[in-house]
């Protein structure tokens, strides 16, 4: 009841439906917003992968030091730049650090590129 305009049901995926396919002749269609959530979540698969692969020690061991190191600056950034394009809080500054609050830097493709490079990097030193 405190936020009386809300809903739960609106945490179901249901709801957004609409929003996200399209009508197509013989039933749903792909749209721009359902690519763009599928490369959201191929996106946050890769940074899983690279946590998971950096994180417990002994994995860590595998992949290395000098790998896990720049893995770990790299999503450190890459959070910095997602908080700052997703209009961070106030206490994150109102810029978002260097980067302009509510938009993604210009190369943010080539950031997407390199997220994947170093998945391909970390997968490699464990042998997937």
């Amino acid at each position: 009841g405190r936020y009386p305009e809300s809903y739960w049901g609106q945490l179901n995926l249901i709801y957004g439906l609409p929003y996200i396919l399209g009508m197509g002749k013989d039933g749903p269609v792909a749209t721009i917003r359902s690519e763009a959530f599928r490369e959201g979540i191929q996106d946050a698969e890769a940074r899983v992968f690279i946590e998971k692969a950096i994180v417990p020690e002994d994995k860590r061991a595998i992949v290395g030091e000098k790998l896990a190191t720049r893995a770990r600056t790299f999503l450190d950034e890459r959070i910095r730049m997602v908080n700052a394009a997703g209009m961070p809080r106030k206490d994150q500054g109102a810029g978002g650090g260097k980067y302009k609050r509510g938009t993604l830097p210009d190369d943010w493709q080539q950031r997407r590129a390199a997220l994947y490079e170093l998945a391909s990097d970390i997968a490699k030193k464990l042998g997937k």
